[in-house]
């Protein structure tokens, strides 16, 4: 099983912004110690992970 970390609200946030309003964002990967650039669109957001708040 792969170690699970959850991101900020605020970035949840600022990806549904870019993606609701089609701005182009640069996404930066980083794969065996070298980062990879692309340029696109965020078409949609979704989790494999749910996280339940209850009160």
């Amino acid at each position: 099983m792969s170690h699970y970390t959850p991101i900020s609200c605020s970035l949840h946030d600022e990806l549904e912004a870019a993606a609701t309003l089609q701005k182009l964002c640069d996404i930066v990967y980083r794969v065996d110690g070298e980062e990879l650039t692309v340029t696109g669109q965020i078409a949609d957001l979704w989790m494999a992970r749910i996280q339940v708040m209850r009160g």
